[in-house]
């Protein structure tokens, strides 16, 4: 899910459309195998390579289907939309320039139990718990500093009931792995800079980049549910 939401924002910027057309991740599970789509690299060639649909065309359903080019409604019309060539980015200064200019990207995490346990504050995995339960598909969008931790703001696919409205924040560097790399597809154009602020969380949420306070999640999850 993390590279269709990515994409739908990326898409939005872009094309500087007045609202977010929610790609489908359900289209990348009937046709990657299932959790192949969970490879941020593997899902980005093939938006590059195949395409997407949207989700009104192909609603999230879970589990994997035929890889059929129809939707699931037939007086839907399949409408395909291409991602640019993947990017891959390889260091906290190259991510933060991309969304800044460009909006989300993806990366890869390992899960660790105490990973299910966070609520809220930034998320420093705790090294107790040695066991990796397996890797996780994350939506990179945006950063700031908390009490004086860096911290990355994803999206998590496990929904609004995860930490704080269905945002976390990631200690930058955690051994964890979150954002240590990362993936997108390429657009040309001229990059934007940006400067550390100790009391902002940047964010670039597909209509406008926000330098917001610590009520930023209020604000985001109300552009969410509008859009």
């Amino acid at each position: 899910m993390s590279v269709s939401t990515a994409f739908s924002m990326r898409y939005c910027i872009r094309n500087e459309l007045f609202e977010i057309i929610n790609f489908s991740p359900q289209n990348l599970i009937n046709c990657l195998s299932g959790c192949q789509g969970e490879f941020p690299d593997i899902a980005w060639n093939y938006l590059n390579n195949s395409g997407i649909s949207t989700d009104n065309c192909l609603s999230y359903k879970g589990y994997g289907n035929t890889c059929d080019i129809k939707c699931d409604n037939n007086n839907i019309k399949f409408i395909k939309y291409y991602a640019g060539k993947t990017k891959f980015l390889e260091d906290e200064k190259a991510i933060k320039k991309e969304i800044l200019t460009n909006g989300p990207v993806t990366s890869m995490m390992n899960l660790y139990n105490d990973y299910f346990n966070y609520k809220s504050g930034v998320y420093i995995h705790n090294n107790k718990y040695q066991n990796v339960l397996g890797y996780h598909s994350i939506t990179l969008m945006g950063w700031g500093i908390e009490d004086g931790i860096k911290y990355w703001l994803i999206q998590d696919s496990y929904g609004k009931s995860k930490g704080e409205n269905g945002f976390i924040k990631i200690k930058i560097g955690d051994d964890c792995g979150a954002g240590a790399t990362a993936f997108c597809d390429e657009i040309d154009g001229k990059y934007n800079d940006y400067e550390e602020d100790t009391n902002k969380t940047i964010i670039n949420n597909g209509h406008e980049i926000l330098y917001t306070t610590k009520y930023f999640l209020i604000i985001f999850s109300l552009f969410l549910f509008i859009f």
